[in-house]
């Protein structure tokens, strides 16, 4: 729930950047299935998309009089400098406006409102890397350091990096450092042999599902830098498979 124009351009900024904060893509205008390419360029643009409307909630902030320029812009610098989620400031993670707004849908909508549902909350704002991370170290009983160790073989690496792009705010660059490699566009690397097995292994999309599963519950993990410096191991409650410690890449 958006309480009016002024929220617009965040808003659409943060979900045109979500495939390269993912990884997918270097830029957003690379990413398949966007509208955004139809904001650079209005010969791309898509009939029943609301650009227009979008562009008119320019303020002016970036400079000049080109509304299409500014945006353009405005998610350049996202690039460099990747935004928080704005609903991380929305009440309950899902309503942005003004306490007044907020205050007027409470009304309307009475308890339930009032008391949004975290889980849903987490899910629209993005959850804590750090419970990514202790819920990866404990399905698979590792020490916490070996997620960080370069050239580690283990699949564990691998799901850290694949979930995160896609369940936190936690750009390449955090998880590149987190995860023990030189730099940021190793992630997508480190993950690529991962999203070939996703396509052909049911057991490892279940394993997906029960670690994002762990990560999701009330109970706060540790963060990756404390999780790294950990040399105490995590047990697991699932019993090791075969074939979990395999080459996922560098």
């Amino acid at each position: 729930m958006i309480e009016d124009e002024s929220y617009y351009w965040t808003v659409s900024r943060y979900v045109h950047l979500n495939p390269v904060r993912a990884g997918l893509v270097r830029r957003p205008e690379q990413w398949e299935w966007s509208s955004y390419p139809g904001y650079r360029d209005a010969r791309r643009a898509r009939a029943w998309v609301a650009h227009d409307e979008l562009l008119a909630a320019w303020r002016g902030d970036k400079g000049g009089r080109d509304a299409r320029g500014a945006y353009v812009r405005l998610v350049d610098e996202g690039l460099d400098d990747p935004p928080r989620s704005p609903f991380r400031e929305a009440f309950g993670g899902w309503v942005l406006g003004s306490e007044r707004f907020v205050a007027r849908l409470r009304s309307l909508a009475g308890p339930i409102l009032s008391n949004p549902p975290a889980a849903e909350a987490r899910q629209v704002a993005g959850l804590d890397p750090k419970r990514i991370f202790a819920a990866v170290a404990d399905f698979y009983g590792l020490e916490g350091g070996s997620l960080s160790r370069r050239h580690d073989p283990h699949l564990a690496r691998a799901v850290a990096a694949w979930l995160c792009p896609r369940h936190t705010e936690a750009s390449l660059r955090e998880l590149a450092e987190w995860l023990g490699l030189s730099r940021a566009d190793s992630v997508p690397n480190l993950t690529r042999r991962l999203e070939a097995r996703l396509k052909t292994s049911s057991e490892l999309t279940d394993d997906l599902t029960v670690i994002m599963k762990r990560a999701n519950e009330p109970a706060a993990g540790t963060h990756p830098a404390d999780l790294i410096r950990r040399d105490g191991p995590r047990q697991s409650a699932r019993p090791k498979t075969k074939n979990k410690a395999e080459d996922t890449g560098h």
